[in-house]
């Protein structure tokens, strides 16, 4: 008598189908990681060396509102 929980016979050859499937997502997923990192990483470096030429704003000393200048 089979085992209680135990999968029917007949299901035995998807077994390697199942192995095969996990297989192919853990090597795309795998693939997908690297490719984003080695995307994003020049980019935020690329990123960093243009906001060291942001000029420089002073903050405001007070939160009072001022009128705009007249011309």
């Amino acid at each position: 008598a089979a085992a209680a929980g135990a999968l029917p016979p007949a299901l035995s050859p998807q077994t390697p189908l199942g192995q095969q499937f996990d297989a192919a997502v853990k090597q795309s997923f795998a693939t997908s990681v690297t490719r984003i990192y080695g995307y994003t990483i020049p980019l935020v470096l690329l990123s960093f060396v243009l906001a060291l030429f942001l000029p420089e704003l002073p903050l405001r000393t007070s939160n009072r509102d001022e009128p705009p200048p007249v011309e």
